[in-house]
C-alpha cells in the first residue's frame, strides 16, 4: 500500500471524526503520530496493528480523489474489477515498503464468476467491493 504512511500522516494532522471514529479510544492517537513521525524500520506494534490495519481499509475503500479510489495500485484493481479482500501485517518487509505501507499488504481477489465488478465500480457511485475481513474493520 505505497501511500498509506504518507495519507495517514496528512490525515492525523487534521482527522475528519470518520478517521477519529476508526482510531481505537484511549492512547492510540498519540501512539499512532509518534509511530508516523519515526522512521518505518521496525514492524507496527501489535497493540496497534487493528488502528493501523481500520485505517488502512478506510484509505483503500473509502479515500478518493476525483471520485476515484486515491491509492493507485488499488485504483488499478477496483478498476479491473478485483474485491478489497484483506490486509496482512508483515507482507511487505524492505525499508523502502516499511516506509511507505508500515509493512501492511493487501490482498485483491478476483471473481470470474462476478465480471460485473469492474462496471460497478465504473457506474457513478463508484463502489468499491470488499471482502469480510475488510468490511469488518469498516464497521463503526
Amino acid at each position: 500500500i505505497p501511500g498509506l504512511k504518507n495519507w495517514l500522516s496528512v490525515s492525523l494532522t487534521r482527522p475528519t471524526p470518520r478517521v477519529l471514529r476508526l482510531i481505537a479510544p484511549g492512547p492510540h492517537l498519540p501512539a499512532v503520530e509518534t509511530l508516523l513521525s519515526a522512521p518505518s524500520r521496525d514492524p507496527v506494534p501489535e497493540d496497534l496493528q487493528d488502528t493501523v490495519s481500520r485505517l488502512a481499509a478506510y484509505y483503500l475503500v473509502s479515500e478518493k480523489q476525483r471520485g476515484n479510489v486515491l491509492d493507485p495500485v488499488g485504483h488499478f484493481h477496483v478498476t479491473n474489477g478485483a474485491v478489497v479482500w484483506g490486509l496482512r501485517w508483515g507482507g511487505t518487509r524492505s525499508v523502502e515498503m516499511l516506509e511507505q505501507s508500515l509493512g501492511l499488504m493487501v490482498n485483491y481477489l478476483y471473481d470470474s464468476s462476478s465480471p460485473d465488478r469492474a462496471a460497478l465500480y465504473a457506474s457513478d457511485d463508484r463502489t468499491v467491493s470488499v471482502g469480510p475481513a475488510v468490511s469488518n474493520l469498516l464497521l463503526d
